[in-house]
């Protein structure tokens, strides 16, 4: 793997200095009769580092997704820099207005998938430049520059000119990462993104999340089962149950001192399956 280059440039600039990043006040989520998020209420600080934990189906991954518009809540309130972008009274497939004020919005959040999702007949340069081209209207010289920026400080500069079918799961990944970092976000959400992974690869993945975390300013709000790496990574820990937010602190009291008796059981279990 190449060396991975510095992100201390990658500097979060925030509207609203004194507002949280993201807020979640009382979201609820549900599909049909299935409440997925249970008056779920979050605040995240600027630059902190949030870890999500908690079983499969604890409504993890559909938090990061409400965040970034992908799916529209039922109750509640999502704010980013204090500013509202989505309510719970507004109608289900309408929530993700089009309007130029919440397109901007969104365009402050990055996310980072299980899957890699790069279009297959683009390089790997093509694959990174092509948003901040086509969305952010970047001449086609500065997004390529941006483009092999970003690819050096996953990794892969010298990967940039090959098509993802010649790269390996864990180069399609930080590919991945270089795509979202390259739209030049405040906030980066990552769901699971080693899980598609063969365990050898997940390494090189995470170094460069542990890397991304140390050294820039960006918020980051990460669902992972990979339990080390969580107290390393995170500030602070979430952990989810059913839907409910169960508890949250800093990582190191969650890991070593959890409060609730849910939150020592899940941890039990998962670390005694390694």
């Amino acid at each position: 793997m190449n060396a991975i280059a510095d992100f201390s440039a990658v500097k979060a600039e925030p509207s609203t200095p004194q507002a949280p990043a993201c807020e979640f006040i009382h979201v609820v989520k549900r599909y049909g009769p299935v409440t997925v998020l249970r008056d779920v209420s979050i605040s995240v600080p600027h630059g902190e580092k949030l870890a999500l934990i908690g079983p499969s189906g604890s409504g993890k991954s559909t938090l990061l997704r409400t965040l970034m518009t992908l799916e529209a809540i039922d109750g509640g309130e999502i704010k980013v820099n204090g500013e509202t972008l989505s309510h719970g009274s507004w109608p289900h497939d309408r929530q993700r207005s089009d309007n130029a004020a919440a397109r901007a919005k969104r365009r402050r959040i990055g996310m980072v998938f299980q899957q890699f999702n790069l279009f297959p007949h683009m390089t790997a340069a093509e694959n990174v430049a092509v948003a901040p081209r086509k969305v952010l209207g970047l001449p086609r010289n500065e997004a390529a520059e941006r483009a092999r920026r970003y690819l050096e400080m996953v990794g892969l500069s010298a990967k940039a000119d090959e098509l993802p079918s010649r790269l390996s799961g864990g180069q399609q990944q930080r590919v991945a990462i270089a795509r979202s970092l390259a739209m030049e976000p405040d906030i980066m959400l990552f769901d699971e993104v080693t899980s598609a992974l063969d365990p050898e690869l997940v390494g090189e993945v995470l170094n460069v999340l542990r890397k991304l975390a140390d050294e820039s300013t960006l918020t980051m709000l990460l669902v992972t089962h990979q339990m080390e790496f969580a107290r390393s990574f995170a500030d602070r820990v979430a952990f989810l149950w059913q839907g409910q937010l169960h508890e949250i602190g800093e990582a190191k009291a969650i890991f070593d001192e959890p409060r609730e008796e849910r939150t020592r059981q899940f941890l039990r279990a998962v670390l005694e399956a390694r």
